[in-house]
């Protein structure tokens, strides 16, 4: 698909990108004391596999279960794929984290489909340590630079909601670099 990146790969010995990032993330875990994690987006079970040997964790964001024009060139960011890779993640015993990008073009139905979907992913696997919940904020020079981004309060709807929905082991966040005054983020 990526006719360059693939070409540099191979000149360096990689069959793919998670071929690299696997290599990479070895190097750091015999040269360091550093326990890395993949965020390296929607994986197939044998990708996730092979990161499983060098990270400690992995994570992926869901971003929403809803067909969104923003993800209308993006087929990595199909829900069915990957809600795959978060079940593939949990078959494999592997410490998650994902979450919900608010304000993309969801609604409300759709962030309490996601959050039962993770909440569900987590009931059966037990995999899920972390779910974030992060706020939209348009940037230039991209496709959404125009978009704007969510009211305060449907952002803070959502952490709320989240806290009801999600196991008690399972760690909350709310990039608190994304608002304009993180401490109403507490009060969520």
């Amino acid at each position: 698909r990526y006719d360059d990146a693939a070409r540099w790969l191979a000149a360096r010995g990689y069959r793919s990108t998670v071929d690299y990032l696997a290599n990479a993330t070895q190097m750091v875990l015999e040269s360091t004391s550093l326990l890395p994690h993949a965020n390296a987006g929607a994986l197939y079970p044998h990708e996730l596999a092979q990161l499983r040997t060098s990270t400690a964790s992995q994570g992926m964001m869901l971003e929403s279960v809803a067909v969104l024009a923003a993800h209308r060139l993006a087929p990595d960011k199909a829900v069915a794929r990957r809600l795959a890779t978060l079940h593939a993640a949990g078959d494999l015993a592997i410490p998650f984290t994902t979450g919900l990008l608010v304000g993309i073009g969801e609604s409300r139905r759709h962030r309490l489909d996601a959050l039962a979907a993770i909440a569900a992913a987590h009931a059966r696997f037990g995999h899920v340590h972390e779910v974030i919940i992060q706020n939209f904020r348009p940037k230039p020079g991209t496709a959404m630079a125009h978009a704007s981004p969510p009211r305060d309060e449907e952002y803070r709807w959502t952490i709320a909601v989240a806290r009801l929905l999600l196991a008690d082991d399972v760690h909350l966040q709310a990039p608190p670099n994304l608002s304009d005054d993180p401490t109403r983020l507490l009060d969520a």
